[in-house]
């Protein structure tokens, strides 16, 4: 065979297996970070073992072996056609957001509670025997 051709077949199968690395999307963090560094070889692997599916064969579905472990440890959620970490912080801010007003909707019902309390208070009873006024009244 010719050099070339060898030369190139080699540098096809560095650039797929780069590809395929950073393709998985459950690469360890601490791999990518110290691979970086200048310190040297990274002590983590450069591929997480949990991440591959040994169910199945490399050679009648590599995407499922590369992947499959990956996908059962990380679902996507029903209703979505993906599900990563931004999907995932947006939920979470919607959530946040809901309570927080729902907590002000609280504080604003409890506060128009106690001004109708005041004004029966006012209206129909002697200052001296109004419940809201003998505790303090209406506290903001």
């Amino acid at each position: 065979m010719h050099p070339i051709r060898v030369a190139v077949g080699a540098l096809g199968a560095v650039a797929l297996a780069a590809l395929v690395a950073g393709a998985l999307p459950c690469l360890p963090a601490g791999a990518r970070a110290a691979s970086d560094a200048a310190s040297g070889p990274a002590s983590a692997p450069a591929l997480d073992p949990s991440a591959l599916d040994r169910s199945c064969r490399a050679c009648d579905d590599f995407y499922r072996f590369a992947t499959g472990g990956c996908q059962r440890s990380h679902r996507i959620r029903a209703g979505h056609a993906r599900w990563g970490a931004f999907d995932e912080a947006s939920h979470q801010n919607v959530a946040l957001m809901r309570n927080v007003v729902l907590a002000a909707e609280s504080a604003v019902r409890a506060r128009r509670e106690t001004i109708a309390s005041l004004r029966y208070c006012v209206v129909n009873v002697p200052a001296i025997a109004c419940p809201v006024l003998m505790h303090g009244g209406c506290e903001s």
